[in-house]
């Protein structure tokens, strides 16, 4: 047993325990896998309902799962459903919880399952928290998640997924010139994003014959010459044609880690700011990007924000500083900003 919660048997460890309650605190629960009824409880505590299934057969703890639940007094707080999720989740009303906890089947025909119900009954901006990523006892819950996208944060073997369903569009924007190498690492990292991208625009500074990009999510463009203005006009044109709610850059020679966009789209939705950045790990150890935004903390790849501010300024060439000018001027038009201390886009991170 942890030690933290109820003195019931579990696999639970103390920092899985502890974020768990965190998670469910005030919310509507789902709990798929009870066994002797250690997460049905800790959740119980501090939860508004859960409701929990679970065939209680493997373990033969049905009647264990009964007295805990009236040994800490949830028995009002908590609906059991007894078999399992494959009989018992198809009749649950769509979009209700708050919190989906899975620790049950560990096949992969049962996570997948699992997975493919709770994307249905979650809420929007829910979380969904998955036990045994990660444990090689149980390969298929990892191989099952990682085929779906990425976990937004792991507490031991606890993967934590928040879930934005009504999410705005994002359109991705990578000016590039002759530096195909750099540029096909950039779109590996946009298309193994957490978040789903609408499209990604890439834009030649000029004519290259040599430039294939594979079919999918990128688009290519080409300029009728070459501007060598630091990918300024590149930019302009991608944001001209661009359709999403939502604008990204990412400069060929960058690459994203998978929860760049997760994290700032929820960032920018959160805050309600008009636009948002990250930080970038640099060779040598060096993190750009804190706040306030100023000269030499921000940089074009860190930057998301809503499509509406480019009315209010826009791209412009200024040297290499061009990202700063924007940034600047959007600023002096009284935009408002937020700021994700965390490092999510990497600079040639590996000589080519």
């Amino acid at each position: 047993m942890p030690g933290h919660g109820p003195q019931i048997e579990t696999s639970l460890t103390t920092n899985e325990a502890a974020e768990l309650e965190v998670l469910a605190t005030g919310k509507n629960i789902l709990e798929v896998g009870a066994a002797y009824g250690y997460s049905t409880v800790l959740m119980a505590k501090v939860a508004t309902h859960v409701i929990s299934v679970d065939p209680h057969s493997a373990l033969n703890s049905l009647d264990i799962h009964s007295r805990n639940l009236g040994r800490y007094e949830v028995v009002g707080l908590v609906d059991r459903l007894v078999g399992s999720s494959a009989e018992m989740l198809p009749s649950l009303n769509t979009n209700q919880f708050d919190l989906i906890f899975i620790d049950g089947d560990h096949t992969l025909a049962g996570v997948s399952f699992d997975l493919d119900q709770a994307l249905r009954l979650i809420v929007d901006h829910g979380y969904i928290a998955f036990h045994d990523w990660g444990e090689e006892t149980c390969p298929d819950v990892r191989s099952v998640l990682d085929q779906w996208r990425q976990p937004d944060y792991i507490i031991d073997t606890l993967a934590i997924y928040r879930i934005v369903k009504n999410h705005p569009s994002v359109s991705v924007i990578t000016p590039t010139w002759q530096r195909h190498l750099h540029l096909e690492r950039a779109i590996i990292s946009v298309r193994a994003q957490d978040y789903p991208v609408l499209e990604h625009i890439v834009i030649s500074d000029g004519p290259d014959p040599t430039l294939r990009i594979s079919q999918g999510l990128t688009l290519l463009a080409e300029l009728s010459d070459n501007h060598a203005d630091w990918g300024v006009t590149p930019r302009k044109y991608g944001a001209a044609i661009a359709k999403g709610d939502i604008l990204a850059y990412l400069d060929d020679d960058n690459i994203w880690r998978p929860n760049h966009l997760s994290l700032l789209v929820a960032a920018l939705l959160d805050s309600g700011a008009d636009f948002a950045y990250s930080q970038g790990l640099w060779p040598g150890g060096l993190i750009i990007g804190s706040r306030p935004p100023q000269l030499g903390t921000i940089d074009t790849s860190l930057i998301i924000h809503k499509r509406p501010l480019l009315e209010r300024a826009g791209w412009m060439s200024a040297g290499y500083i061009s990202d700063w000018n924007i940034v600047d001027r959007w600023l002096t038009a009284g935009a408002s900003w937020t700021f994700v201390e965390k490092v999510t886009m990497d600079y040639r991170p590996v000589p080519l």
